[in-house]
């Protein structure tokens, strides 16, 4: 499936879902939890599970060489990762944000092609992110400033100066996205329907955040648009790269063994957390775990997206 169709998918299922969590509200909290559980177990924990098969297909590594390449890297970066988080949090908060939003903008805009975007690509995918985290952010605040304060001492009051830089930072970077794409559509570097769904996902997205509760506007986020259309990225890059028939229930079985891991890890932290009485909210601790996975992720993808990125080669 194309960019532009997921687009179109992704925003008739937001607008629906968006609307009927309206009209069923309220609910209660639990329904908050429970899908962003849903989410986390059906598409967001498994879309990164199978980094080492990514790999291994990109570099036609061996089972021992991959321990070597692949394994031995990543097990050592989200180690560095929860450590930068004991040692320096309030860097590593930050840090995390950059991290996240350059990969949440790059799943979304990586088809952009090579040499004709204008525009700094890797620019491009950080302000496309920080769209994202800024108007999620803000459009929830106060309920977040418990959250945050769970681990920082930082003024979360509105008004005060972080408030009104992150609200500043939400309309420069919606604005130079959405100028970026119309350029690039004036100068005939994307079709027009790429520039209009792109600047109609921007529209829905603020949408969705502003009138859904915290959780699950980012579950719905999370799940559907950024690991669901990276999960469909990655077995198209696959099913490509592989001489033999690939199909989709092979690609889901590569999901199981990591997956499984993951989620075992995530409750056992949980209830670490709540075993030995850490100060720290359990959304905190979910924001910890993901960034230990997302840092060594984001680096598998890179190379991934990069690659697909690539001209075709010419026969001339």
């Amino acid at each position: 499936m194309q960019a532009t169709q997921q687009n179109i998918w992704f925003a008739l299922i937001t607008l629906v879902f968006t609307g009927l969590y309206q009209w069923a509200a309220p609910l209660p909290a639990w329904v908050d939890i429970a899908f962003l559980s849903s989410c986390l177990l059906f598409t967001g924990i498994p879309h990164g599970a199978i980094d080492h098969v990514i790999f291994a297909q990109r570099h036609q590594a061996r089972p021992l060489s991959l321990i070597r390449q692949f394994f031995l890297p990543y097990l050592l970066l989200i180690a560095a990762t929860a450590l930068c988080w004991i040692l320096v949090p309030n860097l590593m908060f930050w840090v995390f944000l950059g991290i996240a939003a350059y990969h949440f903008g790059q799943s979304q805009l990586y088809y952009l092609p090579p040499g004709k975007a204008g525009f700094p690509r890797g620019l491009l995918y950080m302000l496309w992110g920080v769209f994202l985290l800024s108007w999620l952010w803000t459009s929830h605040w106060e309920s977040q400033i418990a959250n945050l304060q769970s681990l920082f001492t930082w003024d979360l009051a509105i008004n005060q100066p972080l408030h009104q830089t992150i609200i500043v930072l939400r309309w420069i970077s919606v604005s130079l996205v959405a100028l970026v794409i119309a350029v690039l559509c004036m100068q005939r570097k994307i079709s027009v329907a790429a520039a209009i769904t792109e600047l109609i996902v921007l529209a829905i997205l603020v949408y969705m955040v502003r009138n859904l509760p915290l959780y699950t506007a980012f579950a719905l986020y999370f799940g559907l648009w950024h690991a669901t259309r990276v999960m469909c990225t990655e077995y198209s890059y696959l099913r490509n790269a592989r001489q033999a028939p690939f199909t989709v229930r092979q690609f889901l079985q590569q999901f199981i063994p990591f997956s499984v891991l993951s989620i075992i890890g995530l409750i056992i932290l949980v209830i670490a957390g709540s075993f030995w009485d850490i100060r720290v909210s359990p959304f905190m601790l979910f924001l910890i775990f993901i960034s230990a996975l997302t840092t060594p992720h984001v680096w598998v993808m890179e190379h991934m997206y990069g690659h697909l990125s690539k001209p075709a080669p010419s026969n001339s």
